[in-house]
C-alpha cells in the first residue's frame, strides 16, 4: 500500500460526516480528482477536491445569505457534479436537500412533476442548474 493511500485512509477514518471528509480531502489532497462516470465507465466531468469544496461553499454562502440555513431545499439536477456540489452546499449550510431526480424524457411532464414535488416537499427554495 502506498503512503498516499494510507494517508487517504487515515483521513477517511478520522471524519465523522461527509462535510468533514470533503474539507479534509480539500485540505490534504487538494489536487486529487473526483470524476463523474456517466454510465459507470465513461468519464464526463471531474473536479479536484479543492474545486468541489469551493463550489459547495459558494452554494452554502448563497443559502445562508437567503436565510435558508437549516431549511428544506429542493435540488433539481440531473446526475453529475453540479448536483454533488449543490448537495454538499446544502450540507455545509445545514439545509436539508429534498432531491428530485430529473430524467431526459418528456420535458413538459417532468416540469409538472417537479413543480408538484416542490409544492409537496415543504422546501423554501427550488434550485436547479
Amino acid at each position: 500500500m502506498s503512503d498516499e493511500s494510507i494517508k487517504g485512509n487515515q483521513l477517511t477514518e478520522s471524519c465523522t460526516n461527509l462535510v468533514e471528509l470533503l474539507q479534509n480531502r480539500a485540505l490534504h489532497q487538494p489536487e486529487q480528482k473526483y470524476t463523474f462516470l456517466l454510465d459507470g465507465k465513461t468519464e464526463t466531468a471531474s473536479l479536484t477536491y479543492r474545486e468541489l469544496d469551493a463550489i459547495a461553499r459558494s452554494h452554502a454562502a448563497r443559502l445562508q445569505a437567503l436565510g435558508l440555513g437549516g431549511e428544506r431545499v429542493l435540488l433539481l439536477f440531473g446526475p453529475g457534479l453540479d448536483y454533488l456540489a449543490a448537495f454538499f452546499g446544502c450540507l455545509y449550510a445545514k439545509a436539508c436537500d429534498r432531491q428530485s431526480r430529473i430524467s431526459n424524457a418528456m420535458p413538459a411532464a417532468r416540469s409538472r412533476r417537479n413543480l408538484g414535488s416542490w409544492r409537496n416537499s415543504g422546501a423554501r427554495l427550488l434550485e436547479s442548474p
